[in-house]
């Protein structure tokens, strides 16, 4: 396969189809954090997807949201992207302490690395919530597929509900 920046690009922002819901109930994953995952495919039907959202159970602001290649050469595919949340800057990790994105690029590719090595701060979201909507559009999932990916809003919270 000959990646290119510009493929990858396309691949992220082709318009997308779900195609496997995430299923209600999460799974237990590393570190103690929780999974959850779902098929993507192309509108045109070329490309297959696998998304993943996982979050620490003790610190909400730990999380990624990913968006998989399945290239069916590459075992596991390619991760394109990820949104993730604050989880503990370094010397070595800056980028830690901020919501950040990470991008995979062709030289990454075609040099054996990490696909999803390119790292860029993002502002655009606070919380996992809001990280979804953003990845959700970021991916250009169609408008009748969102719904299964992105929970309706509760309410406003109101802190004096219980005044009398």
């Amino acid at each position: 396969m000959c990646w290119t920046d510009e493929f990858i690009r396309e691949l992220i922002t082709c318009p997308k189809m779900v195609t496997n819901p995430p299923k209600e109930t999460t799974r237990a994953y590393v570190n103690a954090g929780m999974k959850k995952t779902f098929g993507l495919s192309s509108i045109d039907g070329h490309h297959t997807f696998t998304g993943f959202i996982m979050q620490n159970k003790f610190f909400a602001e730990n999380f990624s949201i990913g968006l998989i290649y399945q290239t069916h050469v590459e075992k596991g595919g390619i991760v394109l992207l990820r949104c993730n949340g604050k989880h503990g800057g370094t010397k070595q990790y800056p980028h830690h302490a901020d919501f950040h994105l990470h991008y995979a690029t062709a030289e990454r590719i075609a040099a054996g690395q990490k696909a999803e090595g390119h790292i860029e701060i993002c502002n655009a979201y606070a919380t996992l919530e809001g990280a979804l909507e953003y990845f959700v559009d970021l991916i250009n999932v169609s408008p009748g597929s969102k719904d299964l990916l992105i929970t309706p809003r509760k309410h406003q919270l109101d802190i004096f509900d219980n005044e009398l």
